[in-house]
């Protein structure tokens, strides 16, 4: 099972949000690149970016600290938030991000979705879904749609998407745990490679994902504040004492 930490972009620096919720962020690096780097040094497997202010506003805003970060560091490195067009996939692509994630595009236009994939690779464009009660989230999480993450993820897989990473937004920065049963519900349905995100918060939450059958864990604020260690997770994961 891999892991990766993530590093949400807000104004160049790295901040997590509480439930999805912009007016609660709280602040941890000015140097998003130092932090990756050290999430590489630590054995992350791949970095999770997303382009909070892009997310919101619909255009990526923090194009050049990306770009810097993928320039630093030798590991994948994924991105998405405010990636709504081919330009937008081809220019992140282009500066060696090796995959994109598409949110709000998704719901909007799954055939954006199916064309993209034929142009792009399975590899190379993935898709996030964002849920709240079940429901999708969707322009950096400010509006609930009326579609159930469950119907949507059907619809995904039948355009070949081959990998979603599901993130239930109650729960995300919460380190309360992730939303186990929603997650086990999803990996039921999707037979393509599944990352889970929100609320990870210990070492017996990555224990429940794998049992799941996740194929990767994103964690953000629990890494942030030393709740979990990646370099003893990593060893662990390794020895299968996880």
């Amino acid at each position: 099972m891999k892991i990766i930490p993530a590093i949400d972009l807000i104004n160049g620096k790295c901040v997590r949000l509480k439930q999805g919720d912009y007016s609660e962020q709280k602040f941890y690096s000015n140097n998003p690149v130092e932090v990756a780097k050290k999430f590489e040094d630590e054995g992350a497997d791949m970095i999770h970016i997303v382009d909070l202010d892009g997310a919101k506003n619909g255009s990526q805003e923090n194009f050049k600290i990306i770009e810097n970060i993928v320039k630093n560091v030798k590991i994948p490195v994924e991105v998405g938030g405010g990636i709504r067009d081919e330009e937008t996939i081809l220019k992140l692509l282009n500066i060696g991000v090796y995959r994109i994630i598409l949110g709000t595009k998704a719901l909007e236009n799954i055939e954006f979705v199916k064309e993209m994939i034929g142009k792009f690779g399975l590899e190379k464009v993935i898709v996030g879904v964002d849920a709240k009660n079940g429901f999708v989230a969707i322009k950096g999480w400010q509006e609930i749609s009326k579609i159930k993450a469950i119907d949507l993820i059907k619809n995904l897989e039948k355009v070949s998407v081959q990998t979603i990473i599901y993130t239930d937004i109650a729960t995300d920065g919460m380190l309360k745990g992730p939303n186990f049963e929603e997650i086990f519900k999803i990996r039921s349905i999707f037979k393509g490679e599944l990352v889970a995100s929100g609320g990870v918060s210990c070492q017996e939450d990555f224990l429940k994902l794998k049992e799941i059958g996740c194929d990767a864990v994103i964690i953000g604020r629990a890494v942030y504040e030393g709740k979990i260690g990646l370099k003893e997770l990593k060893f662990r994961l390794k020895r299968n004492t996880i």
